[in-house]
Protein backbone atom coordinates (compact mmCIF):
# COMPACT_ATOMS: atom_id res chain seq x y z
CA UNK A 1 0.00 0.00 0.00
CA UNK A 2 1.26 3.49 -0.69
CA UNK A 3 2.70 5.18 2.33
CA UNK A 4 3.43 2.01 4.31
CA UNK A 5 6.92 1.59 2.87
CA UNK A 6 5.83 -1.29 0.65
CA UNK A 7 5.68 -1.45 -3.12
CA UNK A 8 2.42 -0.16 -4.64
CA UNK A 9 0.34 -3.02 -6.01
CA UNK A 10 0.22 -1.69 -9.58
CA UNK A 11 4.02 -1.31 -9.70
CA UNK A 12 4.42 -4.88 -8.50
CA UNK A 13 1.92 -6.15 -11.07
CA UNK A 14 3.72 -4.30 -13.89
CA UNK A 15 7.01 -5.88 -12.81
CA UNK A 16 5.48 -9.35 -12.73
CA UNK A 17 3.67 -9.14 -16.04
CA UNK A 18 5.81 -6.80 -18.14
CA UNK A 19 5.07 -3.14 -18.82
CA UNK A 20 2.21 -3.78 -21.27
CA UNK A 21 0.54 -6.20 -18.86
CA UNK A 22 0.77 -9.15 -21.23
CA UNK A 23 4.26 -9.84 -22.57
CA UNK A 24 7.46 -10.98 -20.96
CA UNK A 25 6.38 -11.95 -17.49
CA UNK A 26 10.01 -11.98 -16.38
CA UNK A 27 9.33 -12.31 -12.68
CA UNK A 28 6.69 -15.02 -13.15
CA UNK A 29 9.05 -17.03 -15.35
CA UNK A 30 11.79 -16.78 -12.74
CA UNK A 31 9.44 -17.98 -10.00
CA UNK A 32 8.21 -20.87 -12.16
CA UNK A 33 11.79 -21.88 -12.92
CA UNK A 34 12.68 -21.82 -9.25
CA UNK A 35 9.69 -23.97 -8.30
CA UNK A 36 10.37 -26.40 -11.15
CA UNK A 37 13.98 -26.74 -10.06
CA UNK A 38 12.87 -27.58 -6.53
CA UNK A 39 10.53 -30.34 -7.68
CA UNK A 40 12.87 -32.25 -9.98
CA UNK A 41 13.82 -35.78 -8.89
CA UNK A 42 17.54 -34.92 -8.78
CA UNK A 43 16.93 -32.12 -6.28
CA UNK A 44 14.59 -34.28 -4.19
CA UNK A 45 17.03 -37.21 -4.26
CA UNK A 46 19.87 -34.97 -3.08
CA UNK A 47 17.69 -33.51 -0.33
CA UNK A 48 16.65 -37.00 0.79
CA UNK A 49 20.29 -38.13 0.87
CA UNK A 50 21.26 -35.12 3.02
CA UNK A 51 18.38 -35.79 5.40
CA UNK A 52 19.27 -39.47 5.66
CA UNK A 53 22.91 -38.60 6.38
CA UNK A 54 21.95 -36.03 9.03
CA UNK A 55 19.51 -38.39 10.76
CA UNK A 56 22.10 -41.19 10.79
CA UNK A 57 24.68 -38.86 12.34
CA UNK A 58 22.15 -37.71 14.94
CA UNK A 59 21.19 -41.26 15.87
CA UNK A 60 24.84 -42.33 16.07
CA UNK A 61 25.48 -39.76 18.80
CA UNK A 62 25.45 -40.74 22.45
CA UNK A 63 21.97 -40.83 24.02
CA UNK A 64 22.97 -38.19 26.60
CA UNK A 65 24.14 -35.90 23.80
CA UNK A 66 20.86 -36.40 21.90
CA UNK A 67 18.86 -35.55 25.03
CA UNK A 68 20.98 -32.46 25.68
CA UNK A 69 20.50 -31.30 22.08
CA UNK A 70 16.73 -31.76 22.33
CA UNK A 71 16.55 -29.84 25.61
CA UNK A 72 18.67 -27.02 24.19
CA UNK A 73 16.46 -26.86 21.09
CA UNK A 74 13.34 -26.63 23.26
CA UNK A 75 14.90 -23.84 25.34
CA UNK A 76 15.65 -21.86 22.18
CA UNK A 77 12.15 -22.47 20.85
CA UNK A 78 10.56 -21.29 24.10
CA UNK A 79 12.73 -18.17 24.14
CA UNK A 80 11.44 -17.28 20.67
CA UNK A 81 7.79 -18.30 21.14
CA UNK A 82 7.05 -16.97 24.65
CA UNK A 83 7.22 -13.24 23.77
CA UNK A 84 5.11 -13.81 20.66
CA UNK A 85 2.48 -15.78 22.57
CA UNK A 86 2.34 -13.13 25.31
CA UNK A 87 1.57 -10.47 22.68
CA UNK A 88 -1.47 -12.37 21.32
CA UNK A 89 -5.06 -11.50 22.23
CA UNK A 90 -7.06 -14.05 24.23
CA UNK A 91 -8.83 -15.16 21.03
CA UNK A 92 -5.50 -15.56 19.21
CA UNK A 93 -4.08 -17.52 22.15
CA UNK A 94 -7.09 -19.86 22.02
CA UNK A 95 -6.54 -20.41 18.29
CA UNK A 96 -2.80 -20.99 18.81
CA UNK A 97 -3.51 -23.46 21.61
CA UNK A 98 -5.93 -25.40 19.39
CA UNK A 99 -3.39 -25.51 16.55
CA UNK A 100 -0.59 -26.66 18.82
CA UNK A 101 -2.64 -29.20 20.75
CA UNK A 102 -4.48 -30.58 17.72
CA UNK A 103 -7.75 -32.47 17.80
CA UNK A 104 -6.36 -35.29 19.94
CA UNK A 105 -4.50 -33.14 22.45
CA UNK A 106 -0.78 -32.79 22.93
CA UNK A 107 1.16 -35.99 22.51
Amino acid sequence: MPGDGGMPMMTMMRMMMGEDGMSGMPMMAAIAGHVEGRTRPAYLTAAAARLQRDVAAFLAAEPARIAADIVEGLRKLNAAVDPLYAALSDEQKQTADELIMGPMGMM
